[in-house]
């Protein structure tokens, strides 16, 4: 089985990298009903796309009805891959890898003043047991160093890929700026 995957950091930007949100699927479609943040949502109703208060699933009835879950996404490139701008998307609805994921990105955007990009790490499986799980054994994302690569190495190399971007002209602000404005439609893309 894989369990390990050599990733680069895709942005500077967290969210960009990790996107969180509360997601309602209609079953014989598979086509997004509702999507939100906690505190805003889209829903399809038969008069379009609306913006509504989004309290969570465990505190919205129509949330409970879809079977609203968490769905998270992290972005990355994958070592080796051809395409410069692919990225690979891990898809999860475990609140344990949004946690691991989340809190390691957190804390190298702020131990580098928010210049992760390009910062070779590895994606790994891990496998833990607590006594929330009654000691079975469950399955998370996580992100660690590289083996055989020390914290300020990765940093010097996110530097550098960052640093020859500029020089050749490329912005990596611009690129985050596109992405996010795109995401912020993505869930409804074909209905609006």
């Amino acid at each position: 089985k894989l369990r390990a995957i050599p990733v680069t950091i895709a942005f500077n930007d967290v969210n960009l990298n990790l996107n969180n949100r509360f997601s309602a699927f209609d079953v014989k479609s598979g086509r997004v009903l509702c999507a939100g943040n906690g505190e805003k949502a889209r829903r399809a109703t038969e008069d379009g796309v609306q913006d509504i208060a989004c309290p969570r699933p465990e505190g919205c009835e129509y949330g409970q009805r879809q079977r609203c879950k968490n769905m998270s996404r992290a972005y990355f490139k994958v070592e080796g891959q051809s395409d410069e701008l692919g990225v690979f998307i891990l898809r999860t609805t475990s609140y344990n890898s949004l946690n691991y994921l989340a809190t390691r990105l957190s804390e190298l955007h702020g131990l580098t003043g928010g210049r992760i990009a390009g910062m070779p790490m590895m994606l790994v499986m891990e496998s833990k047991t607590t006594t929330q799980s009654f000691r079975e054994p469950f399955q998370f994302a996580d992100l660690v160093q590289r083996p055989g690569m020390s914290l300020l190495d990765a940093i010097k190399e996110a530097n550098r890929y960052q640093t020859a971007m500029s020089e050749a002209g490329l912005s990596l602000e611009g690129l985050e700026k596109a992405l996010s404005d795109g995401l912020a439609n993505g869930d409804f893309a074909d209905e609006i």
